[in-house]
């Protein structure tokens, strides 16, 4: 082999070491890689154990599920996953940043369909009187009565983070529906001179019911939520305003006509 071909060959093995030192210390299973595109974070979800029927890499970001296990003996039902990631390479960017997860909502979606098509629209649901989800971090912890932040990162250091793992615990034991849990990833900067990164869009954490079968699980229609949060656009600031101001507008013409 020439001195060309071993040099390109290095590279290329340099190149994959990389790739999986990214993820080579993460527990396996369902878990979100911190990213910083284009100045903003978002949290690409990485399927790192068996196959589940999606790509192991999601074609969206910001959204991925997965499952209860139930503890029968105190009636409630708890999961470790999905948790996050720092990657080396989201690290130069974060290098001297703190991260925080903000809970902005919970909802549920109820006696989803066991196979969706294209043509389902999820209905969700604020949670039942008496449900209470729970979410633990590394520092502190939340729920969905009172939200708030929770510190998951307490400075980046160079190389990133592995394992930033939460546990999310609900008051009973879940069938028929599917919880969704909606985020926002913030950075804010402690030292060094690292330009400031954008906060994320919503990203959603989805959790499934415990059981024995793909339906009992509601696999298939956590897959199929898991892309339709993220791929049916959020309103924005301006497109809310503007209902506001046609409705204002419309609401003076009515009063006009009557008087």
């Amino acid at each position: 082999m020439s001195f060309v071909h071993r040099f390109f060959a290095f590279i290329a093995i340099a190149v994959l070491c990389v790739i999986r030192v990214d993820f080579a210390d993460a527990h396996s299973g369902r878990r979100f890689a911190i990213e910083v595109v284009g100045g903003k974070l978002q949290a690409q979800g990485i399927n790192t154990g068996p196959s589940d029927g999606a790509p192991a890499i999601r074609p969206y970001v910001n959204s991925l599920h997965d499952h209860w296990e139930n503890v029968d003996v105190l009636e409630i039902a708890k999961a470790t996953l999905p948790g996050f990631d720092v990657t080396p390479s989201a690290s130069t960017a974060l290098l001297g940043h703190a991260l925080d997860l903000e809970l902005l909502g919970v909802e549920k979606w109820v006696s989803p369909p066991a196979m969706p098509d294209a043509s389902v629209t999820p209905s969700l649901e604020p949670l039942g009187s008496g449900q209470l989800i729970k979410i633990v971090g590394p520092e502190s912890e939340i729920d969905s009565d009172v939200r708030g932040l929770l510190r998951i990162v307490g400075e980046v250091p160079f190389g990133g983070v592995a394992d930033i793992d939460l546990f999310y615990e609900i008051n009973e034991i879940p069938a028929d529906e599917i919880h969704v849990l909606r985020f926002q990833l913030t950075a804010e900067r402690l030292a060094g001179s690292q330009p400031a990164v954008e906060a994320s869009d919503s990203i959603y954490v989805l959790l499934s019911p415990d059981g024995v079968t793909p339906f009992e699980r509601l696999h298939h229609a956590s897959l199929y939520l898991e892309e339709y949060v993220v791929t049916i656009p959020e309103p924005s600031t301006a497109v809310i305003s503007l209902f506001v101001s046609l409705a204002c507008l419309f609401t003076r013409r009515q009063r006009k006509m009557t008087r």
